[in-house]
């Protein structure tokens, strides 16, 4: 990989629950190792479906609806469990200060954006949710010279996330909300520089410390039935590229899109090229988001659950997920 690397940078990594970060998988495959005194594959206990949750493309301005749709959620998530929530408000344009809604174009700034993330934070405790973890998402549709767009990470990071964290700990929020990064990474043609850009946005945003992103993107292009990275993705992507933007640096976790036919080979593809030709191994990844709620011929979340994790099982990958996560609209 080039420069930061997961190699030079995977102390700096940080970590979720055990179970999010490690999985059940791979400590009974340690254990094995250990017992018969070599390297074993990793046996998968069979996991339940997590609760399902709600992403947004966010189409909107007014921090009141989003205060509504975070009741709406807290309400659902009173009982307390594990919830992931992304917000997508959208590529980030010019210096990286502001953001364009998924959707319409229309430019906003990083204050608005603070604004409504916040704002659904405050509907989502009133409505009773406390344990949740909220994705501050952008993607990376507009991309401008290779050079640039590194820098665009160091500002999602800093002025955008780490300002909504920061907030949140001073209103007491951080115990029941917890604020990340996430980026909707897909194969661009853009500059024509491949992925790059992306890499360097992985790379600074890792660099800036103190949050995680998820990658809620797809793997377009990518091969089905190989793992060698000899068969190239997508407008000069490769399989290394999406392993590196999706858990290869520090900061990354991957949420993938599982969308259409095969989207979950693309994605086992990609874990199995860690597992077997990288030193942080197979992409233990947080769990899949579907898109039947806005295209019905998509997968539904049980399919895109069920086919992700059997996938990834059969394949001796990685594959304990702790969150299911479906797109809506936000408007």
């Amino acid at each position: 990989m080039r420069k930061g690397s997961a190699a030079v940078q995977q102390s700096a990594r940080p970590t979720l629950s055990l179970i999010e970060k490690v999985g059940i998988g791979v400590l009974l495959g340690l254990l094995a190792a250990v017992l018969v005194g070599g390297p074993v594959k990793p046996v998968h206990a069979t996991q339940a479906r997590p609760t399902l949750d709600n992403n947004y493309y966010v189409r909107t301005t007014s921090s009141y609806t989003l205060q509504q749709l975070g009741l709406a959620d807290g309400k659902r998530d009173s009982a307390g469990y594990q919830a992931l929530i992304i917000l997508d408000f959208g590529a980030q344009t010019t210096d990286g200060s502001t953001a364009v809604e998924t959707g319409t174009y229309t430019p906003i700034s990083n204050f608005q954006i603070r604004d409504m993330a916040q704002n659904f934070a405050i509907g989502y405790l009133a409505g009773g949710g406390w344990n949740l973890r909220l994705g501050i998402g952008t993607n990376n549709s507009r991309l401008p010279d290779q050079g640039t767009y590194g820098n665009y990470g160091t500002v999602w990071n800093t002025a955008v996330v780490a300002q909504i964290r920061s907030w949140m700990a001073g209103q007491g929020y951080s115990q029941w909300i917890q604020v990340e990064g996430a980026n909707d990474i897909e194969s661009w043609s853009g500059t024509g520089d491949g992925a790059h850009p992306t890499d360097d946005w992985a790379n600074n945003y890792s660099i800036a410390g103190g949050s995680i992103y998820y990658n809620f993107g797809s793997a377009d292009g990518c091969p089905y039935g190989t793992y060698d990275n000899r068969t190239g993705c997508s407008y000069g992507w490769a399989q290394a590229d999406y392993y590196g933007v999706a858990w290869g640096y520090p900061a990354a976790f991957a949420v993938p899109e599982i969308y259409y036919y095969c989207t979950y080979c693309q994605w086992a593809m990609i874990s199995g090229y860690g597992q077997y030709y990288t030193s942080t191994g197979g992409i233990h990844f947080t769990g899949p988001v579907d898109d039947h709620f806005l295209e019905p011929p998509a997968y539904t979340a049980a399919d895109a659950w069920s086919l992700l994790w059997n996938t990834l099982n059969g394949d001796f990958l990685p594959a304990n997920m702790t969150y299911e996560t479906e797109m809506h609209v936000a408007s």
